[in-house]
């Protein structure tokens, strides 16, 4: 049974994508390994995960996911943090292709449609469900 714990709490973890360092780039880092899951968390070297070391990790990984969400939620208050007229702005430039300085019908297709997918995919690029 203790087995079981330790290797479904694991699995959970490394499915997760429990990582302890962030990358330099924007690539994902790959989960670790189960042998440096226990190099990271076995304490006591004895070569297993005990309850307290599972705690342990579970905590961690709680840790490291709450600060995702901060930093996820920063970013959106800086965006929200924009007036109206600079959102505008950075939409007519990006969206602009004739470069007039105007939106016409083909290039608000392309923002809403570009909306649209951008919305669809959530924020880690999978979908979301749909109300």
């Amino acid at each position: 049974m203790k087995n079981k714990i330790i290797l479904s709490t694991l699995l959970s973890l490394l499915s997760a994508g429990f990582v302890l360092a962030k990358p330099d780039g924007k690539e994902r880092p790959t989960p670790p390994t189960p042998a440096e899951m226990l190099e990271m968390f076995d304490t006591d070297d004895s070569g297993a995960l005990e309850l307290d070391e599972m705690e342990a990790a579970r905590e961690k990984r709680k840790e490291m996911r709450d600060e995702k969400k901060e930093k996820m939620s920063e970013k959106r208050k800086e965006r929200q943090g924009r007036d109206s007229s600079e959102q505008a702005v950075m939409v007519i430039e990006r969206f602009d292709e004739d470069g007039d300085g105007n939106l016409n019908v083909e290039e608000v297709q392309v923002f809403l449609e570009t909306m649209k997918e951008k919305r669809s995919k959530g924020p880690k690029g999978g979908s979301q469900k749909q109300n």
